[in-house]
């Protein structure tokens, strides 16, 4: 080789006897080709991704009826509180005054 100012490293890089390039090709179709599942088990993980994702949805659809429906509830309770509003102002009326008449008695 004729001389350059590379260094020692990248000479003895350029000059190795080994091979940098390898065929691969061959070793990563022969991989793919063991690992390439079957119809059948394809066909039954597609069926069983499906049938999870179906249920997963249904449990989600649940709990969104569940929250609407708590919602719902509260909703109704506090609008029958406002409602009667002024009833328990009555009623607390009434107590405080009794209490008086029964201090005054």
């Amino acid at each position: 080789l004729p001389e350059t100012d590379m260094s020692l490293w990248k000479r003895a890089c350029f000059t190795a006897p080994t091979s940098r390039f390898e065929d691969v090709w061959d070793d990563m179709v022969r991989d793919m080709e063991e690992k390439a599942p079957t119809t059948g088990a394809l066909s039954q993980r597609v069926t069983d991704l499906s049938t999870t994702f179906a249920r997963d949805t249904h449990k989600i659809y649940i709990q969104l009826e569940d929250a609407h429906d708590d919602r719902t509830l509260q909703r109704s309770q506090v609008n029958t509180l406002f409602r009667d509003i002024q009833y328990h102002l009555y009623t607390a009326v009434l107590v405080e005054s009794e209490d008086t008449y029964a201090m005054q008695a």
